[in-house]
């Protein structure tokens, strides 16, 4: 079997030099290494992004909102470790705030959970309804929205937010979605995690089966 000659590397020409100063491992105290800090459960670390991938209509937003509930209340209904409550955002960028409110009554009244728990700790805000809805990237070639983010770090440090949970991934988006797209918005949102200190969770479906092919 004949096979393929390697093609030689020909360096750009006008290319900059660059260099690379990598540095080898010096003994260090492993005390002194920073721990991950999680805000809720072993899923949401401060100044981390997590994402929840599921494939349509299989209660993925039910379930966020639930963590948002848990956390806030600190009670640990799901995770069955209490802990201290903390200030939660949970944003829905595709239903009604009615149905949003709706939804977090039931999980309350299925918990018996007074309202007074998530009172000024629970901000469940719906894109439907607000005047300005996030928006995180724009335009076909993905222009990254820096007053939003700017807006969202602003909010979170004067709330004193731990964790953001957006929902759904693709409605933050004006952009075409692709790999070049989430990306470059990933990145951003981590870059908001890591100025902020919140830990950041963002719920995305999984691609839908084309027509006549079941999920897997």
């Amino acid at each position: 079997m004949n096979l393929p000659q390697p093609i030689p590397f020909t360096p750009q020409a006008g290319a900059s030099p660059l260099s690379y100063d990598f540095q080898a491992w010096q003994e260090i105290d492993p005390a002194q290494i920073p721990r991950l800090r999680f805000v809720y459960g072993d899923t949401f670390a401060a100044g981390y992004l997590s994402v929840t991938f599921a494939a349509p209509k299989t209660g993925k937003s039910l379930l966020a909102l639930s963590e948002a509930i848990d956390a806030a209340t600190g009670r640990g209904f799901l995770t069955g470790k209490p802990t201290a409550p903390i200030k939660v955002l949970y944003y829905n960028a595709e239903d009604e705030l009615a149905v949003i409110q709706g939804r977090v009554a039931a999980v309350l009244q299925a918990w018996q959970i007074p309202q007074a728990e998530i009172t000024g700790r629970l901000f469940a805000v719906s894109g439907v309804s607000a005047e300005s809805p996030v928006v995180l990237i724009r335009g076909e070639k993905g222009d990254i929205a820096e007053t939003a983010f700017q807006a969202l770090s602003h909010l979170i440090k004067r709330e004193g937010i731990a964790l953001a949970i957006f929902d759904p991934l693709q409605d933050l988006s004006h952009s075409p979605e692709t790999n070049e797209v989430f990306r470059a918005l990933g990145g951003r949102i981590r870059a908001l995690a890591s100025d902020t200190g919140a830990a950041i969770g963002l719920v995305h479906h999984t691609r839908k089966p084309s027509p006549g092919i079941a999920p897997i």
